[in-house]
């Protein structure tokens, strides 16, 4: 290869750099690459104020995929906060959390107290009100999101 074909395969590579990076302005009709990639993400996190805790937001595709399912906190006839048992998870440090379902595809992590755990009932000293939604199939998912795992 000649010297200048050298220089003509390295400007080519350079101006495919440039045509294909995400800041350079969409062509008509084609978004950005980094606008593409922003508009297809199956979810978003809104950070809560005064918590480490982020709000989950999921497309409804990215829900109906992940085939989330939700049950409701309730109360015993003796007044204890009832969850549905698949609605606990434990995290790394061994602090027992649910994911409260308070609006359609949004999905916040609460912290809660487990007495105790009775069949497919968890028996809870503190966590959300009776009737709160919560998360009882995807909630790793929901966790992995919320924490970024695989990002």
């Amino acid at each position: 290869m000649t010297i200048i074909n050298r220089r003509h395969a390295a400007a080519l590579s350079l101006a495919g750099f440039v045509l294909m990076s995400p800041l350079t302005p969409p062509w008509p009709g084609r978004p950005a690459l980094a606008d593409k990639a922003h508009a297809d993400k199956p979810y978003r996190l809104e950070p809560i104020a005064g918590s480490q805790v982020k709000r989950v937001i999921l497309t409804e595709k990215a829900a109906k995929r992940l085939d989330i399912k939700t049950g409701q906190m309730t109360k015993d006839e003796s007044g204890r906060l009832i969850a549905p048992y698949q609605a606990l998870f434990y995290d790394l440090k061994g602090e027992s959390w649910i994911y409260a379902n308070p609006e359609p595809l949004a999905f916040v992590r609460q912290k809660v107290s487990v007495a105790s755990v009775s069949g497919d009932r968890a028996i809870l000293s503190d966590g959300p009100p009776d009737g709160t939604r919560v998360v009882t199939l995807g909630v790793a998912e929901i966790y992995g999101t919320e924490r970024g795992v695989g990002h």
